[in-house]
């Protein structure tokens, strides 16, 4: 309670309770010795002459006066002292709480936002030099700020009054609380966990009735002692720590781990993104809509690429990948991305091909990358061996495979037909000869059609008159010496000359004529030179 003693010389005060007494004081300027400190020092004056009140001097517009009372207070009355009979200066002040350390702008003007408008001064008169006011409001600042020109400017003022000027002249400031924010009751000695603004000093009960977590009661002084791992005000809240529990006010585990489904200091926030588990710390990679929070298990079957399982966390391991890892790339060396499937380093084993060696060879194309082909006369082969699935060859090849081209003079089906071209070779499939030909003892456009009868030679167009038997169908030599009549020599193929007739042209005729037919010896002109007779002229006319 505020006593206050009023007598002529000096203005004396005895106080209990003041919170600004003997507080830090500043000002926005100091006229001589006149600081700030005089006006929170227990002595209210009436006049700077006396040694009691401040002065910020003259010349400026705007002039302000602060006292830091060292913690937030709830405030309740904030009591003025002015210099006596200037209080043509005091009209038009302000008077603000705050816990902003500095409300003042650049300017020197003060920056409304920040603090609580306790009073102000705007009456058409002068104001009284004593002032008291009641401010119910929680603050560490109190700030008096005075300015010129005036909002309004008093209706009765005298030529003393400036409208340019601004200066402060206190002699006491005094500020009356019940008890500091947060407390109540005698000596202040309860505490309120109030959840917005303070507590009544004297009842504890909240300005707004709701308390801190943890806290109940009208005055929010009794403890709310929550169980089953639920927290907060009212114990509204619910923390799913694995063991074995939570603070009852904040939420956080007694012991640092969440059960499965739920992450966060206080275990309260729900995996989200695909996430499960403890902490949710592992992944699910489902293709839907997601998994459950605990188990990881997919809300709805089927993984993206690259993953596999319930809860589609196994990513895909030998050589498979996609969704579910349902495809298999066959790849030569270290496997495949998991998803694409694309092989990590190029090439894919025998029997396959494509980016994913997922292309089974087909069409007679057998190997790694499908590279080789095979030539099987019927249905294709093994695509990793080229082993032809029943045997046979296409013209021009052979082997197990048939990849071996005929060379040779070889050609056909598993090149077992052989040409005899007399040049270059023949074609492997055909078998007819690159350029026309054939070597002794064939014919034929795939010189494969050999010597027959008494022909021989290249392309079979030689005739041999052996006596039996034939001759070499490359040679002509006849297989038993001796010729047919009307030829002689090895092969039988010189007609007899010279009037020589009959088999190897070992008889003589003597026409006239000098010609006879070489096998029978007959004249071919009818008559005979001068001792021989007969159809073959052959007979000596002695005989």
């Amino acid at each position: 309670m505020l006593r206050a003693y009023f007598q002529d010389e000096p203005l004396m005060i005895v106080h209990e309770g003041d919170l600004a007494l003997h507080k830090h004081a500043t000002q926005s300027s100091t006229f001589d010795t006149y600081d700030a400190g005089r006006a929170v020092d227990g002595t209210p004056g009436r006049d700077v002459s006396d040694g009691h009140c401040t002065y910020t001097g003259n010349g400026q517009s705007q002039a302000w006066w602060k006292v830091d009372l060292g913690q937030v207070y709830g405030i309740q009355m904030i009591n003025i002292t002015y210099r006596h009979n200037y209080t043509f200066r005091l009209s038009g002040y302000y008077l603000y709480v705050t816990n902003h350390t500095d409300m003042t702008h650049g300017d020197g003007s003060i920056n409304v936002t920040l603090g609580y408008l306790c009073y102000h001064d705007n009456g058409p008169r002068y104001p009284s030099y004593i002032q008291s006011h009641n401010c119910t409001v929680s603050g560490r600042y109190v700030v008096f700020y005075n300015k010129r020109p005036a909002e309004s400017v008093p209706t009765h003022h005298d030529s003393s009054y400036s409208n340019s000027e601004a200066s402060i002249e206190l002699c006491e400031v005094q500020v009356f609380h019940g008890c500091p924010v947060g407390q109540f009751g005698d000596d202040c000695g309860f505490t309120c966990h109030c959840a917005e603004g303070d507590c009544d000093s004297d009842t504890g009960i909240c300005d707004v009735r709701r308390c801190q977590t943890g806290w109940r009661g009208p005055s929010c002084y009794v403890p709310s002692e929550c169980t089953n791992q639920t927290f907060g005000q009212d114990c509204n809240k619910t923390c799913h720590c694995a063991s074995p529990g939570c603070d009852r006010r904040n939420g956080t585990c007694t012991k640092p781990g969440c059960k499965d489904g739920w992450f966060g200091d206080t275990c309260s926030t729900e995996c989200t993104n695909h996430t499960f588990g403890q902490n949710c710390n592992k992944t699910c990679h489902c293709v839907n809509s997601g998994c459950d929070r605990r188990s990881g298990i997919c809300t709805k079957p089927g993984c993206t690429e690259g993953w596999s399982g319930d809860t589609c966390t196994n990513e895909c391991t030998n050589h498979t990948f996609g969704q579910n890892c349902n495809k298999t790339c066959h790849c030569v060396n270290s496997g495949c991305d998991r998803r694409s499937g694309i092989c990590t380093k190029p090439g894919c084993t025998e029997g396959w091909s494509g980016d994913t060696c997922t292309n089974e060879c087909t069409n007679h194309t057998f190997g790694q990358n499908c590279n080789k082909t095979c030539h099987c006369v019927n249905s294709g082969c093994d695509r990793r061996s080229g082993i032809c699935t029943k045997p046979g060859c296409t013209e021009g090849w052979s082997g197990d495979t048939c990849t071996n081209e005929c060379t040779n003079n070889t050609f056909g089906q598993n090149c077992n037909k052989t040409c005899h071209c007399v040049n270059s070779g023949c074609d492997r499939r055909s078998g007819i000869c690159t350029k026309p030909g054939c070597t002794e003892g064939w014919s034929g456009d795939t010189c494969t059609n050999e010597c027959v009868g008494n022909t021989f030679g290249r392309n079979c167009n030689d005739t041999c008159h052996c006596a039996s038997h034939g001759c070499d169908r490359r040679s002509g030599i006849c297989a038993i010496p001796g010729c047919t009549k009307g030829w002689t020599g090895d092969k039988c193929s010189q007609g007899c000359t010279n009037q020589t007739y009959g088999r190897d042209c070992n008889q003589t005729c003597h026409c006239a004529s000098f010609d006879c037919d070489r096998r029978n010896g007959i004249c071919n002109i009818p008559g005979c030179t001068d001792g021989w007779t007969g159809d073959t002229c052959s007979q000596g006319v002695d005989s």
